[in-house]
This record gives C-alpha cells, sequence and structure tokens, in this order.
C-alpha cells in the first residue's frame, strides 16, 4: 500500500464524521443561509489542510471559494464542486445523515457533499505523502449549479482557462466520465420585420443556410 493510500486510510473516520456534518445541513440552492453554512463549514477544513482559500461573497446566492495549494511543478489542475443541493429546508430533519454498511444516506450526499470532501481529503493526502510535481491545484465551489449556475459561469473561465486538466468532483456512476451533457445559451440582438408586412426586407433563413 503507498503512502497515499495509508493516509486515505487512516483519514476514513474523520472523513464519515465530516460528510455526516455536512449532510446534516440544509443548504437547497435559493436558502442562502444554508448554503452559506455548508460552504464556511468546506473552508474552514481547507484551511486547516493547508489551502490557501480564496472567497466569493454573494447577495442572492450562497458564497463561493476558491481553494489552492502550490507545488513545485508547472502544471495547473482544477477540480470543481458545488455546495448546494436540491432538498428544500427541513430535509435534515426528516431524512439525516445515516449510514447502513458501507453505503451512506442524507441530502446531497451523493450530489454532491461526499465528491467535494473526497476531493478535499484526496488533496490533503497527495500533500502529505510528499508529492509536489505540480504547479497548482485548485477547487472551485459554487452554490448555484442546480438551478443552472447563472451567476458562477462568469466566474468558471477564471480558474479553468489554461489548466492542463479539469475534473468535476460529481460522481459518475461509480466510474470516471469524459464526456457529458451541457447547457450553452447565446444572446443574440437582431433587427427583424413582418415577413407578411415586409418581405422585401426579410432574410431567408433556408436560403442563408442551404
Amino acid at each position: 500500500m503507498s503512502d497515499f493510500q495509508k493516509i486515505l486510510s487512516a483519514d476514513l473516520p474523520r472523513y464519515l464524521q465530516d460528510l455526516q456534518s455536512l449532510v446534516n445541513i440544509d443548504c437547497e440552492t435559493r436558502s442562502k443561509p444554508g448554503v452559506d453554512r455548508a460552504a464556511a463549514y468546506l473552508r474552514e477544513r481547507f484551511r486547516e489542510f493547508g489551502a490557501q482559500v480564496q472567497e466569493f461573497p454573494q447577495e442572492k446566492y450562497g458564497d463561493m471559494f476558491y481553494a489552492r495549494w502550490q507545488g513545485k511543478g508547472k502544471s495547473r489542475i482544477v477540480l470543481l464542486g458545488h455546495s448546494d443541493t436540491v432538498y428544500p429546508d427541513g430535509t435534515v430533519a426528516q431524512f439525516p445523515f445515516r449510514r447502513d454498511g458501507s453505503r451512506a444516506f442524507g441530502p446531497g450526499v451523493i450530489d454532491m457533499k461526499s465528491g467535494l470532501l473526497l476531493g478535499l481529503y484526496a488533496l490533503r493526502a497527495l500533500v502529505q505523502s510528499g508529492f509536489e510535481n505540480f504547479g497548482e491545484i485548485g477547487l472551485f465551489c459554487n452554490s448555484e449549479e442546480e438551478i443552472g449556475s447563472p451567476v458562477s459561469h462568469d466566474l468558471y473561465p477564471t480558474f479553468v482557462r489554461g489548466a492542463n486538466a479539469a475534473l468535476v468532483l460529481e460522481p459518475a456512476r461509480g466510474d470516471v466520465s469524459e464526456i457529458d451533457r451541457g447547457d450553452c445559451g447565446r444572446k443574440l440582438e437582431i433587427d427583424a420585420t413582418h415577413a407578411l408586412i415586409s418581405p422585401l426586407r426579410t432574410l431567408s433563413a433556408l436560403r442563408k443556410n442551404f
């Protein structure tokens, strides 16, 4: 077993404690106080484990942050995650964290509190094992992913552009997903006329495209 694996194995009990604490925070996207609590919990752990944390306070949604570790190499790797869930306030009271053998249950335990903590503990183990052959490894945590990232989509390029690799910590049925669907929005400004009232001033979409 490598030093990395030994560190992760030793950290498992604490990881599960953190998972229980994080899952037992109601943090539906539009509940800013709850999402802020979840993000604050994560920021505290990142700082405790040696990361530099940059905060991005928000007015409408939960606060966001970027945590980074500096190495002695050149590559820059970005991890992505989110602190919000789809479960409304009060869900934890009815459906708190619990374990059944090797399985864990609770609001947001998969999407994606376990993934955020997994990234945190993996990076900590990487640094503790003495691995420094990277320039920077960072994790950006947004707070409104469940509704399409209306604010953070402008922040993503700040961290992802120029990175050698970007990994999303949200699970993919137990394996690694290299391709997935996504959303793309565009704003169009056009000078239009009515096809019946002023047909000679209009353009034909068929002629333009075919």
